[in-house]
């Protein structure tokens, strides 16, 4: 059995899991203010149609023109408003004018206008959608690769000192591109291959006899394993 450094393949997917991170986290806020209004309404038991809808619009620091509506209703004689818990950029219709509350406490209310324009932050969730699928995408590739070279620690074969070339990786760290070992191994049967190790993030790019070892499986050459210094346990 060899020892094998997951260290840089697990950073190689580093991205991919701050991708799903992010993206569950923006998933969860944006999910909280979507189906806020909707639940907000299904849990009141009263409703009434307001005598005023003030449209409280106006220019926010982005320029952008924003409304949090102010709606006016009575009960039992007595005055209640109920504002918009967030800006939107849909002026209110004087159609839409409903007032839902709670006959306990009329000050506990929402409007049709706060309920379906949350809807709308549905469109939104896409995004972190994408970011978890993205995500989810690169974990699930590297517990394959983490896999397969658990296997190949166990049943690859060991080429010890072979010339290698460092060529820059698709990955940047800092604005710098990462290296990457690259070597040419010629197979059994005569094939010449250029393989690639992993990105080094720990930017180690010679070692001390100028060579480095290739962990291979002898029946799947696209499964092997590059490193300065591959040692037996």
């Amino acid at each position: 059995m060899y020892e094998i450094d997951y260290k840089n393949t697990v950073k190689n997917y580093t991205v991919g899991i701050i991708f799903f991170v992010v993206g569950l986290i923006l998933f969860i806020v944006f999910s909280i203010f979507a189906f806020s209004g909707p639940i907000k309404k299904a849990s009141m038991d009263q409703e009434t149609i307001a005598t005023k809808v003030e449209s409280n619009c106006r220019y926010d620091n982005e320029g952008d023109y924003m409304c949090s509506p102010i709606y006016y209703f009575e009960v039992e004689g007595k005055s209640y408003e109920c504002q918009s818990s967030f800006s939107s950029s849909t002026i209110p219709s004087s159609d839409n004018n409903k007032v839902y509350y709670r006959s306990n406490n009329p000050s506990n209310c929402v409007t049709d206008y706060e309920a379906n324009t949350s809807i709308i932050l549905y469109l939104f969730m896409l995004l972190p959608l994408i970011f978890i699928i993205m995500g989810l995408i690169n974990i699930v590739k590297l517990i394959k690769k983490i896999k397969r070279l658990k296997k190949l620690a166990n049943e690859g074969v060991l080429i010890k000192n072979l010339p290698y070339t460092m060529e820059s990786s698709n990955i940047s760290l800092n604005g710098r591109a990462l290296k990457q070992i690259a070597i040419e191994y010629n197979t059994p049967k005569g094939e010449t291959l250029h393989l690639k190790s992993d990105a080094r993030f720990d930017h180690k790019e010679i070692d001390t006899d100028g060579a480095v070892d290739l962990l291979i499986d002898p029946n799947d050459y696209t499964n092997y394993y590059i490193d300065f210094n591959i040692y037996q346990k």
